[in-house]
C-alpha cells in the first residue's frame, strides 16, 4: 500500500479538506496516512485540546509561518514522489524552492494561463510570476517587502497543477472524528428550503489606505499594487458596493412581501480600519453555512489579486449556487450549472465595468436547482473527490 506522507503543516486550517480527504481514502484503504512533522504539529492529529490546538496555530503563524503543505507519496518499491500545495492567495505567487523540489506543485489559486509572461490583473496591468520569498530574509512570510524574482519558470511550469479552494476552517482540531462530524453537520444544511433568491456578503466597500511614493512594489501587499498602478486600477471592494446597490434597486420580493436579496457591508470604509462598523450585519462563522442555505446563489466579485475565495465551497457544499465576475483563476475541474459568470471586474475602474449587463445578468439568473448544486458537488468537490484527484496526479507524475 502507498503511503502519503505529511512533512510540513503549516496554518493548517487552509488544508484540513484535504486532510480530511486523506483520512477518507485511508479508512477506505487506498492509502495510509502518516505526518513526519515536528511533535507539535503532530499531537494536532491526535488530541482534541481546542485551547493548544490554536494557541499553537497562532504560534505557527507569528514564528513559523508557511503557504506550503508539504510531503511525498512512498510507493512500496520505496520510490517517492513529492509534492505541496500552495495556498498563497496570489495567483502569481509561487515558492521557488518547492518549484524545483516537488514533483507535482499544486496551487489552491492556479491562473487560467500559466504559459503567459506574467499575470494579468487587469487590461494592460501586468504582474510578473514572483517568489514566496522576500529579498529581505528577515521579513515575515506576510510583511511587506520585496519578492525575490522567479527564476527558471517557464522550466517548471508542467509541475503545476490546479487544485480548489476548502472552507475557511472544518474544525480547531486536525483529528478525523471532529472533521467528519463538522463536515457531514455543514453538509446537512444542504437540505434547507431556499427561499431567497440572492446573497452578497462583503467585509468593505473600499481598499486599503495607499503607500505614498510606492516605486518598488510587493506584489503581495495590495496597497503596493493600488499605489503603484495608480489610476489604472481600482480595489475590488468599490465594485462590491457598487454591486450590492444595483441589487438592492432591483427591490425583488417573493409573495410574503420579502426581499429575494439580501445584500451586506460589514464596513463602509477602507479595508484597513473600516470607519462604520456594521455588526448587526455579521453573520457568525458558525452559523454561515446554514445562512447561505437559504439562497439559491451567492454573488462573488473577484478580490485579493483575483483570487477565488471560501465563499464558493462554502456555497456549493449547501446546495447553494454562484454567481461571480469573470475568473482568472480555475479549479482542477471545469465549473458547470453551479457557476454563472457575469462580466469582469476585480481590479476594473469603476466606468470599465459593464454595470447594466452584471444587473441584467443578475435579473436573468435562473432558478437553480439546489439538488443539481448538491450533486455536481459529489461529483466533483467533496473531500475524497480531490484528495483522490491529488494521488492519481501525483502517481501520473
Amino acid at each position: 500500500m502507498k503511503k502519503l506522507i505529511i512533512t510540513e503543516l503549516p496554518r493548517w486550517n487552509y488544508f484540513q479538506w484535504f486532510l480530511l480527504g486523506f483520512y477518507e481514502l485511508e479508512k477506505r484503504g487506498d492509502i495510509r496516512v502518516k505526518f513526519k512533522t515536528n511533535l507539535l504539529t503532530k499531537l494536532t492529529t491526535l488530541i482534541s485540546s481546542h485551547v493548544f490546538n490554536e494557541a499553537y496555530l497562532r504560534y505557527l503563524k507569528r514564528y513559523a509561518d508557511g503557504y506550503n503543505l508539504r510531503g511525498y507519496v512512498e510507493y512500496n518499491d520505496k520510490t517517492k514522489k513529492y509534492f505541496c500545495i500552495d495556498s498563497a492567495d496570489a495567483p502569481f505567487l509561487f515558492d521557488g524552492n518547492d518549484l524545483a523540489k516537488a514533483n507535482v506543485y499544486f496551487k489552491m489559486q492556479c491562473p487560467n494561463n500559466l504559459q503567459l509572461d506574467n499575470f494579468e490583473l487587469a487590461p494592460g496591468v501586468y504582474i510578473p510570476w514572483q517568489d514566496h520569498a522576500h529579498v529581505n530574509a528577515e521579513l515575515k512570510l506576510t510583511e511587506c517587502g520585496k519578492r525575490k524574482e522567479l527564476k527558471g519558470f517557464s522550466e517548471v511550469q508542467q509541475k503545476i497543477a490546479p487544485l480548489m479552494v476548502g472552507p475557511r476552517k472544518l474544525d480547531r482540531t486536525n483529528l478525523y472524528e471532529r472533521l467528519i462530524k463538522s463536515y457531514t453537520k455543514r453538509c446537512d444544511y444542504s437540505y434547507n428550503e431556499k427561499r431567497k433568491k440572492l446573497m452578497a456578503y462583503f467585509g468593505n466597500s473600499d481598499g486599503p489606505i495607499l503607500t505614498k511614493n510606492v516605486q518598488d512594489p510587493d506584489y503581495d501587499w495590495e496597497a503596493d499594487i493600488l499605489s503603484y498602478f495608480g489610476d489604472k486600477i481600482q480595489h475590488p471592494n468599490i465594485k462590491r458596493g457598487k454591486a450590492c446597490e444595483l441589487i438592492q434597486s432591483i427591490n425583488a420580493k417573493d409573495e410574503g412581501g420579502t426581499s429575494l436579496y439580501d445584500t451586506r457591508i460589514i464596513h463602509n470604509g477602507n479595508s484597513d480600519t473600516g470607519t462604520t462598523s456594521r455588526p448587526d450585519l455579521i453573520v457568525p462563522y458558525e452559523e454561515f453555512n446554514e445562512f447561505v442555505s437559504k439562497f439559491q446563489y451567492n454573488l462573488n466579485i473577484s478580490g485579493y489579486r483575483m483570487s477565488i475565495p471560501n465563499r464558493f465551497i462554502e456555497s456549493f457544499m449547501v446546495g447553494t449556487g454562484i454567481i461571480t465576475d469573470k475568473l482568472s483563476v480555475r479549479w482542477y475541474l471545469p465549473f458547470e450549472d453551479e457557476l454563472i459568470e457575469t462580466v469582469p471586474m476585480g481590479y476594473l475602474v469603476d466606468n470599465q465595468v459593464n454595470w447594466t449587463k452584471f444587473q441584467q445578468d443578475i435579473l436573468d439568473s435562473p432558478n437553480i436547482s439546489p439538488n443539481k448544486v448538491r450533486d455536481l458537488f459529489t461529483k466533483k468537490w467533496t473531500p475524497i473527490k480531490v484528495a483522490e484527484y491529488i494521488i492519481k496526479t501525483i502517481d501520473n507524475a
